[in-house]
């Protein structure tokens, strides 16, 4: 929610502020690497 003044993590509660430096990791998926190298052989199986 991007209305909110605060992120929580782990039940702490974090204050944001204007001027703060973020870095945030998006998970898109939970493929693994072995997903991924094995995925050509798998479809042609």
């Amino acid at each position: 929610d991007l209305g909110k003044q605060f992120i929580e993590r782990e039940g702490k509660q974090f204050d944001l502020r204007p001027g703060m430096q973020v870095v945030s990791e998006i998970r898109l998926g939970t493929r693994t690497v072995m997903d991924y190298l094995l995925s050509p052989i798998q479809r042609t199986v």
